[in-house]
């Protein structure tokens, strides 16, 4: 099956990653499977880090949101990667702050993107 990824009309960052990515791996179906894992993986890891903060353990919100790290530096979201490494410090400094909140909205909005651009790249 041929896969062509339709990217977003809006000139989002999101439109921008997806760019990046093609433009550095160049084939779209590997492309679309990597977005797929994320939508898989990703979900998990921010309903662990979403739990893990509402339960105070420091320690498995540092892993959630270390792992969140290097799925959103895969999918080349320079603002995520910069979002994740600031919670991975505050909770090493033990001085969670509002960046967490951040992670989280930001992550979300990801996923909903993602789904949505694999929905259109199938349907076309």
């Amino acid at each position: 099956m041929q896969v062509s990824i339709q990217l977003p009309k809006d000139g989002s960052e999101f439109n921008t990653q997806i760019r990046e990515m093609l433009a550095e791996y160049g084939d779209e179906e590997f492309c679309l499977s990597l977005i797929e894992v994320f939508i898989r993986d990703g979900a998990t890891t921010l309903e662990r880090l979403r739990s893990s903060v509402e339960s105070g353990d420091r320690k498995k919100s540092y892993a959630a949101a270390h792992s969140l790290k290097n799925m959103l530096g895969v999918l080349r979201s320079a603002k995520g990667v910069e979002l994740a490494e600031r919670v991975c410090i505050e909770l090493n400094a033990d001085s969670p702050g509002p960046s967490i909140h951040e992670l989280l909205g930001l992550t979300a909005q990801l996923l909903e993107a993602c789904r949505a651009l694999v929905t259109a790249s199938k349907i076309a």
